[in-house]
């Protein structure tokens, strides 16, 4: 049967190029208990190879243990289109949703067998557009999610497409392989647009006591703004700037009772320490300067080193239980420029010399005496 030329409503359009298409009358199934499980209709598509099998609305939502397994359908071929409804064994609404050849185009509602909303999301042509919220079976919720719709630059790239290669589509299978590879916009659209969904605005997630652990600002589908990590008692842990994916300018950690602990400024990957707290709120670094002693849980020292102008500068020591150095790492202007290792006894087990930032020469030592050395730059 030849395939129908693209017409009609932009569902087709776009998606006739997968599928010679039957469309079928309301389709009613049961689960081995009698009750029903799903009520719908199906599209018969000619070319599922070339479709993204993971965009498929074919995973089923009435599966007892994560509600995400795929459906297994009677034709291979065979996937949802038009409205779907789908009921748990016990008889309760299970997922709601309208599918184009496969891919949902509307707003998805899940719930739980219990009764309780499991998931709503917006979906356009498989993709999240606009708001996505998930519950957890305790009715408290798990994340907050925002998402870009398709600017029109991007459908009407979709409209190109369509009307450019819905007869290419059709040919066999090898010849489609090479125009992918020799087409550029081909690979813009099943690369790019199809399978990403833009993220844009904020993203927030949950515990399992309904407090928020993460508020994270996208922008365009990359971390822009300003975000922030709680800790269960709903205290910021952690605020910090995005730009582009990149974190920039000031950033800020707590601890659980609130009490500041840090502050740094962050650009091009440039990380500078403005001020440092300890877990009394003396301050031990002010404006890039200072001190900075870590103490362990029984009140002993467990780290030590000077901060100048923002960076790490000169010896930095670890130390052990018994009070004697693990680890000493010599810096100049935040860059490292040797570590020495020490055994429990206090004595040099390894020494590695940096250039530039790059491991350059390590040494073995026993007794206090060199007895192998090794260069980065001849391999291991």
């Amino acid at each position: 049967m030849g395939h129908p030329r693209t017409s009609g409503c932009f569902g087709v359009l776009l998606f006739s190029f997968l599928c010679n298409t039957i469309i079928g009358q309301t389709t009613v199934e049961y689960h081995p208990n009698g009750t029903k499980s799903f009520a719908g209709s199906y599209a018969y598509i000619g070319v599922l190879t070339f479709a993204r099998r993971d965009l498929l609305g074919m995973y089923d939502p009435t599966n007892p243990t994560d509600g995400w397994s795929f459906r297994e359908l009677p034709a291979p071929n065979r996937v949802y289109d038009g409205t779907c409804r789908f009921w748990h064994e016990n008889g309760k609404l299970a997922m709601v949703g309208r599918f184009v050849h496969g891919l949902a185009d509307s707003v998805l509602t899940y719930w739980y067998a219990n009764g309780g909303i499991r998931l709503q999301a917006d979906m356009r042509l498989g993709v999240p557009v606009g708001k996505y919220l998930e519950w957890q079976d305790s009715g408290l919720p798990m994340v907050d999610f925002n998402y870009a719709e398709f600017t029109k630059d991007e459908m009407d790239s979709i409209y190109a497409f369509v009307g450019s290669y819905s007869d290419l589509l059709w040919q066999k299978e090898a010849e489609r392989d090479r125009a992918f590879q020799q087409d550029a916009q081909l690979r813009w659209y099943t690369e790019k647009l199809n399978p990403i969904a833009k993220r844009h605005g904020t993203f927030t997630f949950y515990d399992d006591q309904g407090g928020i652990e993460a508020r994270l600002a996208y922008a365009d589908g990359r971390l822009n703004g300003g975000s922030s990590l709680f800790f269960g008692n709903g205290q910021v842990s952690e605020m910090f700037t995005y730009r582009n994916d990149t974190c920039w300018g000031t950033s800020r950690t707590f601890a659980i009772d609130g009490q500041q602990l840090s502050e740094m400024e962050i650009q091009d990957n440039d990380v500078r320490v403005t001020d440092l707290w300890d877990d009394n709120g003396r301050k031990m670094v002010a404006s890039g300067r200072g001190r900075m002693v870590r103490l362990n849980a029984v009140g002993q020292k467990e780290e030590e080193g000077e901060y100048v102008d923002g960076r790490k500068q000169g010896a930095w020591t670890v130390y052990r239980l018994n009070g004697l150095p693990q680890l000493i790492t010599e810096y100049l202007n935040g860059l490292v420029l040797n570590e020495r290792e020490y055994d429990e006894n206090g004595e040099i087990q390894q020494e590695r010399v940096f250039r530039g930032g790059e491991l350059d020469l390590t040494r073995q030592y026993s007794g206090g005496k060199v007895v192998g050395e090794h260069r980065a730059k001849d391999g291991y």
